[in-house]
């Protein structure tokens, strides 16, 4: 089952900088098509079932800018797993953001992601 609600922004701040901070949640940034069906195969892969509550989905507007933004615990998908199911560079254990992007699309890709730090350190 699906639960959906509106939070206002202070919340979505909040809800996302405890995720970040905690550094338990992959926090998958997804901005067009290319990225959406990333998301869509990360949740089908490996937050199926009873899992599917340890996965979360905000979408938003940011100046103008659709973004989704997908948190699912690390502890069902692995820095090894995403390495190997999408063949990526998962970068270090450190690491909990990632930007899926189309290659052609990388001038976007930063500008959304700046965009998305700035809204969170305001």
């Amino acid at each position: 089952m699906i639960n959906s609600r509106f939070i206002d922004e202070d919340e979505t701040k909040n809800f996302l900088n405890e995720r970040i901070d905690a550094n338990l949640h992959w926090i998958i940034l997804g901005f067009d098509d290319f990225s959406r069906t990333f998301i869509e195969q990360v949740e089908e892969k490996f937050y199926l079932g009873e899992k599917n509550e340890d996965f979360d989905l905000l979408m938003m507007n940011l100046n103008g800018r659709f973004l989704a933004v997908a948190m699912g615990l690390k502890n069902h998908m692995s820095k090894e797993q995403l390495s190997e199911t999408f063949k990526i560079d998962a970068g270090n254990d450190n690491q909990n953001v990632l930007i899926a992007m189309n290659p052609f699309t990388q001038k976007d890709a930063d500008k959304v992601a700046l965009s998305f730090y700035i809204y969170l350190d305001e």
